[in-house]
């Protein structure tokens, strides 16, 4: 406002000095105004002294505008270029990992796998070294074992040989007597089938006829009992163990007739306790026995070659009915 109003006193400046006065006024900012201040200033002292000095020459410093144009100042504001902020660049280089080889070289050796076990087979050679009676705590059974020569004797033999057959073959074997005058309970020779799970048991017994001439085989049965010391009745009661014996009783039919002839039979004998024995139709270590068991009854040996020949006539059926592979025939 100050400088509008001293622009507008003044005689000696025109209306194109004053334009150009407000346009410094305008462009030059602080800088020009302060300037243009100081020139309003002493023009404005020199209008207050005498009026003639208009058409006197001016003081040395006195600035004069008329005809004469004020030189237009520009202040110009240096602006800075503009500044691109860039987001710093992260580089991240990757660590190289080795590479793992994943491929193998194919084996040419196949992979092992545990073989089952061979079968196992229980031996049961009859009768006992000496007589002995005893009741079975399981089943109150009357337990009868007695001397019986040379049945006693003959079939110790023959299952030792047979033992060494078996064995050569690739099964395991176990015997219910290591002597032929052992004298062990019914329920002893069983355990020892039970407690390791047999495949098979096999007792050996002959009669009074001549091998080649006489042949009995007692399968299990679920209709088969022994009677115990109260005259109550025990049956069989395994009906799998019962079809796996007499599946394996036909299997001793053919085989056994093939050496020791046609008089083989599959039988039932009923006549136990005529002899002062249990009464009942089940011989007692097939009763007591939870694997399948065959009791074989032969013509007596009256040499060796008989006792070899009842050895390889159990041999082969044995081997019929449990092969070596160790998968049992099932019914």
């Amino acid at each position: 406002m100050c400088l509008r109003a001293c622009s507008n006193r003044l005689p000696g400046v025109s209306m194109v000095g004053r334009s150009n006065l407000a346009k410094a006024a305008r462009i030059s900012g602080v800088v020009g105004l302060a300037l243009v201040l100081v020139a309003l200033f002493g023009t404005a002292f020199s209008c207050a002294g005498s009026s003639t000095a208009a058409t006197t020459a001016a003081p040395p410093n006195t600035a004069i505008f008329g005809a004469t144009t004020l030189p237009t100042m520009v202040v110009q504001a240096t602006m800075a270029p503009p500044t691109t902020i860039a987001e710093p660049r992260t580089t991240t280089t990757a660590t190289p990992i080795p590479e793992t080889s994943t491929s193998t070289t194919p084996s040419t050796t196949p992979p092992t796998t545990a073989a089952p076990e061979p079968p196992l087979i229980v031996l049961d050679p009859g009768h006992s070294g000496t007589s002995r009676t005893t009741i079975d705590p399981a089943t109150q059974i009357r337990d009868e074992e007695y001397l019986n020569t040379p049945e006693t004797q003959n079939m110790f033999e023959v299952a030792t040989l047979l033992k060494a057959k078996l064995e050569a073959a690739g099964y395991r074997v176990l015997m219910t007597k290591q002597a032929w005058n052992d004298t062990v309970s019914k329920r002893d020779r069983v355990n020892v089938a039970n407690l390791n799970h047999a495949a098979l048991g096999v007792s050996l017994h002959t009669s009074g006829h001549t091998f080649g001439h006489y042949g009995q085989i007692y399968v299990q049965r679920m209709d088969s009992y022994r009677e115990n010391i109260k005259g109550k009745k025990v049956y069989f009661a395994l009906p799998e163990v019962a079809a796996l014996s007499a599946k394996y009783g036909q299997i001793f039919l053919e085989e056994r007739r093939k050496i020791e002839g046609s008089s083989v039979v599959i039988t039932v004998n009923s006549g136990w306790g005529e002899r002062g024995l249990a009464p009942g139709n089940l011989p007692i270590v097939q009763l007591f026995a939870q694997v399948p068991w065959i009791l074989c009854e032969a013509g007596a040996p009256q040499n060796e070659q008989d006792k070899e020949l009842y050895a390889q006539s159990m041999f082969n059926s044995i081997v019929k009915c449990v092969p070596i592979t160790g998968s049992s025939p099932q019914p």
